[in-house]
């Protein structure tokens, strides 16, 4: 079975340019193996993309991935790093129940130790619209908005 946490886009490209070399990986095309997997539209804009940007495309290819190799809905599980944050006990039992294991009786002692920090940091990371339009765009363009 697989279980694949998927974070917001916009928090996922913000943290990629705050680590050097994914940062510096989005900066040239020849060393982005997955540029192929790009939809033409972005191929063609890519040299005037930012970095972020970059980001967010790269979040979006990897996460469109993810999801075409898990037709299989019994063995893949995706939930989002937003709702572990704001529900940690619900999303643990659906885990649990996934996995099919038994419930756990110190669930909640060890859910208290969960610090979420980051989710939904770009709120406050001061995008400007377009970036928040290029990021509409790219989820649409994508499909992942389900």
């Amino acid at each position: 079975k697989f279980i694949h946490i998927v974070r917001d886009g916009r928090d996922v490209a913000s943290s990629m340019l705050r680590n050097s070399w994914i940062g510096q990986e989005l900066l040239e095309v020849n060393k982005v193996f997955w540029f192929r997997l790009l939809p033409e539209i972005f191929q063609n804009e890519w040299q005037n993309l930012s970095a972020w940007e970059r980001g967010v495309l790269r979040w979006a290819v990897y996460v469109n991935a993810s999801r075409k190799i898990s037709s299989d809905s019994k063995r893949y599980l995706e939930i989002r790093y937003e709702e572990i944050c704001k529900s940690p006990t619900k999303v643990a039992q659906n885990i649990i129940s996934f996995l099919d294991l038994n419930n756990f009786p110190d669930l909640d002692n060890q859910i208290a130790k969960i610090k979420p920090h980051s989710a939904e940091r770009w709120r406050s990371d001061g995008l400007t619209t377009k970036q928040l339009e290029f990021y509409q765009r790219v989820v649409s363009i994508f499909n992942l908005d389900k």
